[in-house]
């Protein structure tokens, strides 16, 4: 049951790792710790965080070197994306 779950969710984050030109490991990182801290004011908020696993100026060294082709991008998170027809279904009434 747990591969059920986690191994869409392990093939997402490899997808997204292998896409980064740069920085793999500190700039998951981040977006570790930016998904888990909604809260966070600065940047130096985000350092703190139990997921960045890092120092402060890496995340500077991250966002400075961080640069991703928005065309290249899109076709290989396509499937991981909803198509635009697809809707959510929730409990709310």
């Amino acid at each position: 049951m747990q591969d059920v779950i986690f191994k869409p969710l392990q093939q997402f984050r490899q997808a997204l790792y292998l896409m980064f030109p740069k920085r793999r490991d500190s700039t998951m990182d981040l977006l570790d710790s930016l998904s888990s801290n909604v809260q966070a004011k600065s940047v130096v908020t985000l350092s703190l965080n139990n997921l960045f696993r890092r120092t402060y100026n890496s995340i500077r060294d991250v966002i400075q070197n961080f640069f991703i082709e928005i065309n290249a991008l899109r076709p290989q998170m396509g499937r991981w994306c909803l198509k635009p027809s697809s809707t959510l279904k929730t409990n709310a009434h």
